[in-house]
């Protein structure tokens, strides 16, 4: 239940089954600093007005804010030996995405309006995107590094080192012509964080309707929201000197990219779990979560974040992998002899009650620019 602690940045007292926990690098990582660069600078210096609803502020004002929540930059900060193998750039890839998504609960949480969300939807709308917000990353990042995909300023790979990982080149591919593409549009800092805050808002808007009041006063402001963010978006466009129909060709473009990106999540999402159940890599903590997660509520959660632009996302994106079961029981059902450390299976509905349920305490807050491991050795 770790993502749903960060989510909150709170912790509770906890009582009953407590599942194995298995971290990497043991007692030897205590110490250590998770070094972080500062976040993108922000399009104007605005003051911080928690309160100030989004359909209130101009659309420059809410590109600044959305600029402001961006995390910084994260770094692997491990000796990378040599040619690869299949074992240590899985773990490397795994190890960095576990990072970031704590990084990007907090972001989600700075976007204006989205902490007024239902926790439910504030849960179901990150963990039906994570994949395709930190391949959106990414793109960003490697748009100025033709043939590289900069995964952080300490781990960059061109395509010829992915061919030690099974399955992974046709993603390496995908990645690589989706940056070529975004390349191609000289995509802009403003339009990218637009993009990025779209595919969260909109991951999972046509999977149910609401049923309670509360339910729908929750879709009502994510709707506004997710106007807002359009709306910056098209501002953002317009900025560019360009006539109004090109204008309307280049919203259009970046758009119909959105659903390219929920494509190759997909097939990252189905590549990463066959990792697992082959143990060619172990999945920990909140990147095995969000696994498990996603691939339970997969029959449920297929709709790609342009569904307000396109329709192909039905057949071709669903998953290959059999959908009653979390990527933890397939791990078990796979082989007796498999050695990767089983977690309790996620079950949403039940985890969604607990957080309504429990108690809990105020801990930190998880937005610190420098995570520290503490050393219990003084």
């Amino acid at each position: 239940m770790t993502f749903f602690f960060h989510l909150l940045g709170v912790r509770r007292e906890r009582s009953g089954y407590r599942g194995p926990r298995h971290r990497r690098g043991g007692p030897q990582s205590r110490g250590r600093h998770l070094y972080l660069e500062a976040p993108l600078a922000p399009y104007a210096s605005l003051p911080q007005a928690i309160h100030v609803h989004p359909s209130t502020m101009s659309p420059e004002e809410f590109i600044s804010r959305i600029m402001e929540a961006e995390p910084p930059e994260i770094y692997l900060m491990e000796d990378l030996k040599k040619p690869f193998t299949a074992s240590s750039m899985m773990m490397s890839l795994t190890t960095l995405a576990d990072k970031e998504l704590v990084l990007m609960i907090s972001w989600a949480k700075k976007i204006p309006g989205f902490s007024e969300l239902s926790l439910s939807d504030q849960i179901h709308l990150l963990k039906c995107c994570w994949l395709e917000i930190l391949m959106l990353g990414l793109i960003w990042r490697s748009v100025d590094h033709p043939g590289k995909l900069i995964f952080s300023p300490d781990f960059k790979l061109n395509r010829d080192e992915g061919q030690c990982v099974e399955g992974i080149m046709e993603i390496f591919d995908m990645l690589l012509a989706a940056t070529s593409r975004f390349r191609e549009l000289k995509l802009q800092r403003e339009e990218y964080v637009c993009l990025k805050a779209m595919i969260l808002l909109n991951s999972n808007l046509c999977n149910s309707s609401p049923q309670t009041t509360e339910e729908l006063e929750s879709r009502n402001k994510m709707l506004q929201l997710l106007d807002s963010v359009i709306d910056a978006l098209v501002w953002s466009i317009s900025k560019l000197g360009l006539t109004t129909q090109q204008q309307t060709l280049r919203l259009g473009h970046l758009t119909m990219l959105l659903s390219h990106i929920r494509h190759i999540s997909n097939k990252g999402m189905d590549h990463l779990c066959t990792m697992q159940r082959k143990n060619v890599v172990l999945v920990y903590d909140l990147l095995l979560e969000m696994l498990d997660v996603n691939t339970s509520t997969s029959q449920t959660s297929s709709s790609p974040a342009s569904d307000m632009f396109s329709d192909q996302n039905q057949n071709p994106y669903q998953h290959s992998q059999p959908q009653s079961q979390t990527c933890s029981e397939q791990n078990a059902a796979a082989d007796h002899t498999n050695t990767v450390p089983l977690h309790k299976p996620t079950n949403a509905p039940i985890l969604d009650q607990h957080l309504q349920d429990m108690p809990f305490q105020p801990t930190v807050a998880a937005q610190s620019l420098v995570v520290t491991h503490m050393d219990t050795c003084k």
